[in-house]
């Protein structure tokens, strides 16, 4: 059987404003056809299929799409989708009555503890209906759910109940798995935080559990499972400790130091036999660069130098994240703009930061802003100031704004 491990696809999601559904639209386009020439037979999404726990009708769409159109794959026989700290463990539960009936099972915790958990494990069969291997399908469970309340104890002895509190969850899970389906592989699912064998993990998102400090490990998933796919963390690693637990990372960068980190984006690969002993190692597929992500720190007279030599692909022009020490914020802006313009059928999507210079700093601190006379009038005060930051009049919109800002503060 062969496995693809992904997840924290983080649909929907905006980098610093700008929408990225092109990117998710291609990432999965991406996916689908990597299915389809592996000859995968189970895929395994590991948490946060969305980034938001309300995403926009678009994002729903799009992941839809994508999984009515796996049924184009012969060999994919089951999808298995669990809930990260992103997602609405409701939203997708509701999904599941339908979708399981497809093969794609879709699994939140939308309770406390209970029985009801035990329905987390699902029996891969083959096309006999013989079970072959079984997934302990575990999405983020939150320490409320674990029935855990935080209270005066200290960080170390709640980091304790938690960790025993999770390895119980796993430990149930194997017995029953173990109870239904004799001795099959099996395979496990998470969504938290555990540490690589270096014991770090840089940018990476990390807290979701307050254990973090007390280092998570593979010890929790007990020594039964040949393969356990995780997700939450946005890079790849195994995790430590002698359980074959892995992260498989998030497929595109989530963010400009995600991006920066260098590492190669990609899935996981898993091929398994009936053995239940064995414990394969994942290959990466590494997924394609959809769009630069750059970070570049200047003066404006380096504007047109960094703007004019950007290369990109066709179909993704970079996203160019541009701090930029000058004079005046609107000053930069207008030169972005105008270098911009004059580049042929340039795209670029340009996000800047200014940051005032040091020297219009110290000028500032020398401007007598404050005359007494003007506060009494502080629409001239504003005029003054505002001519003073930006090189030039406000507005009339602008002025408009600040008279009624000033209105409203009279009406309290």
């Amino acid at each position: 059987m062969k496995i693809l491990h992904t997840g924290d696809l983080h649909i929907g999601q905006t980098l610093r404003k700008h929408n990225r559904e092109a990117e998710h639209k291609a990432l999965l386009d991406w996916l689908r056809q990597t299915i389809i020439e592996e000859e995968v037979n189970l895929l395994l999404i590991a948490g946060d299929v969305f980034d938001s726990a309300n995403p926009s009708i678009q994002s729903q769409t799009l992941f839809f799409e994508f999984l009515a159109k796996l049924d184009q794959s012969t060999h994919l026989q089951d999808v298995v989708i669990t809930a990260g700290n992103h997602d609405s463990a409701g939203r997708m539960g509701s999904w599941c009555p339908l979708t399981k009936k497809l093969g794609i099972h879709i699994i939140g915790a939308t309770s406390n503890r209970s029985k009801e958990w035990l329905d987390w494990i699902i029996p891969i069969r083959d096309k006999d209906g013989k079970v072959h291997s079984a997934v302990v399908a575990v999405p983020y469970v939150s320490e409320y759910r674990l029935g855990i309340k935080w209270t005066s104890r200290n960080i170390s002895e709640q980091a304790g109940l938690i960790k025993q509190a999770i390895r119980s969850v796993y430990d149930e899970m194997v017995t029953e798995a173990k109870r239904l389906y004799g001795d099959v592989p099996l395979i496990g699912m998470g969504h938290l935080t555990a540490m690589d064998e270096q014991y770090e993990l840089g940018d990476s998102p990390q807290l979701i559990h307050m254990i973090i400090k007390e280092g998570l490990d593979g010890k929790v998933f007990g020594d039964q499972f040949a393969y356990v796919a995780l997700g939450h963390i946005h890079r790849k690693y195994k995790v430590r400790g002698d359980a074959n637990a892995w992260f498989c990372g998030s497929p595109i960068p989530c963010s400009i130091a995600e991006a920066e980190d260098g590492s190669r984006r990609s899935v996981w690969l898993v091929e398994l036999n009936e053995d239940p002993l064995q414990r394969p190692e994942p290959a990466p597929i590494y997924a394609p660069e959809l769009r630069q992500l750059i970070r570049r720190s200047c003066r404006n007279s380096q504007l047109d130098e960094i703007l004019t030599t950007l290369q990109w692909s066709e179909d993704f022009p970079p996203f160019l994240y541009l701090q930029v020490e000058t004079e005046s914020a609107s000053k930069t802006s207008q030169m972005i703009r105008e270098i911009i313009d004059g580049l042929d059928d340039s795209p670029i999507i340009v996000d800047v930061k200014t940051q005032i210079s040091k020297r219009e700093i110290s000028k500032d601190s020398e401007h007598e802003i404050c005359d007494p006379d003007a506060l009494a009038d502080p629409m001239s005060l504003f005029r003054s100031f505002y001519s003073f930051k930006e090189g030039h009049v406000a507005e009339d919109e602008m002025e408009k704004r600040f008279q009624e800002l000033l209105h409203s503060i009279d009406q309290q």
